[in-house]
């Protein structure tokens, strides 16, 4: 009988034991080192980064830990994606548009002249399924993309002023993947070390650079910068990157929780609050003195052509990239916006 009691009592704790191990609850407390493509004074880490670290930890009830390190401190910004593919670091937050050498669909996130806002960007990625086509294909890199984050808004911003198309001749602009057809107005792409965007500016290494206009007020841009571009090329989502093996050690349950807390919040949390800053940013810039420049109907109409090239070329990169475009082509049809 006591040997019967003694049996009992062994299977009960190894059940327990399996059944938490499953669920990722060991009373194990996981910690991510999630490296930044900016500075401390991005809006990447005091507004995504502060508050996706609050929800991750809220979710899993302090389980997993995140700590975030400004651009170059773990790896340099290049380097992000395949640290993370490789296990050197857990996790990483980048412009979507790094990871297209490896995931070409993660281009679907900052299409230029595509969604308009927060709310489109969201129904786009959420709703029509961009976010699973982009996270299975990320999946054959050892990487779990977590989540797409609204950044705010992109604008081409530079030292000289663009009147018409014709100005890009000649000057040496950085962009991201996705504004790289602006070279086929005559602009030179060049490399920013460290993404020091005002100290290039500042000495003249480049003449514009495409980037979010929050951090005209808070990387202090305005300084350098005198002029920003209208219409805005794109709105951007950042990607909240988790090496695979780190995300399948927590478990289905844990993995859940957190998936799901994130999804239900980042809208209503992250993305009002970067609204709220490129407003501030933007009309504090123009008090300092930078100009707006709007360009001409027929200006905007020619970028149109030269994009819709680029979006053949982003079809034609992988299966992935391909049925992301279809979705994403089918979703401007639905919204009205096929130009």
């Amino acid at each position: 009988m006591k040997k019967n009691m003694f049996l009992v009592f062994v299977m009960i704790i190894l059940i327990g034991f399996v059944a938490n191990t499953a669920s990722g609850k060991e009373g194990k407390v996981f910690k991510w080192r999630i490296q930044d493509i900016g500075g401390e004074a991005d809006g990447s880490q005091w507004i995504l980064l502060k508050n996706l670290k609050k929800l991750i930890e809220e979710a899993s009830e302090g389980q997993v830990q995140v700590e975030y390190f400004p651009a170059g401190t773990l790896c340099e910004p290049d380097s992000i994606l395949d640290a993370v593919a490789k296990g050197a670091i857990e996790g990483g937050n980048i412009i979507a548009g790094m990871a297209a050498h490896r995931v070409p669909s993660s281009l679907g996130s900052e299409m230029p002249f595509g969604v308009r806002d927060r709310y489109q960007l969201h129904e786009l990625h959420s709703v029509w399924g961009l976010d699973d086509i982009i996270r299975e294909e990320y999946a054959k890199n050892n990487i779990y993309l977590l989540s797409t984050t609204y950044a705010g808004t992109i604008a081409f911003q530079s030292s000289f002023p663009v009147n018409t198309l014709n100005d890009f001749k000649g000057k040496k602009v950085w962009c991201t993947p996705n504004s790289l057809w602006l070279t086929n107005f005559g602009a030179a792409s060049t490399d920013v070390p460290g993404f020091d965007m005002y100290m290039a500016l500042k000495l003249g290494t480049i003449d514009g650079f495409v980037w979010t206009v929050l951090e005209l007020e808070y990387f202090k841009f305005k300084e350098v910068v005198k002029y920003i571009m209208e219409p805005s090329l794109l709105v951007p989502a950042m990607h909240f990157i988790v090496n695979m093996k780190d995300w399948n050690a927590l478990g289905p349950e844990l993995q859940r929780k957190i998936q799901d807390h994130v999804d239900a919040h980042k809208f209503n949390v992250i993305t009002k609050e970067a609204v709220k800053y490129d407003a501030i940013a933007l009309e504090e810039a123009k008090k300092y003195g930078v100009k707006t420049i709007t360009l001409s109907p027929s200006d905007v109409d020619k970028m149109k052509k030269e994009v819709k090239k680029y979006w053949d070329e982003v079809a034609g990169m992988s299966p992935h990239s391909a049925k992301m475009i279809e979705v994403y082509r089918s979703w401007m049809k639905y919204r009205g916006l096929d130009w």
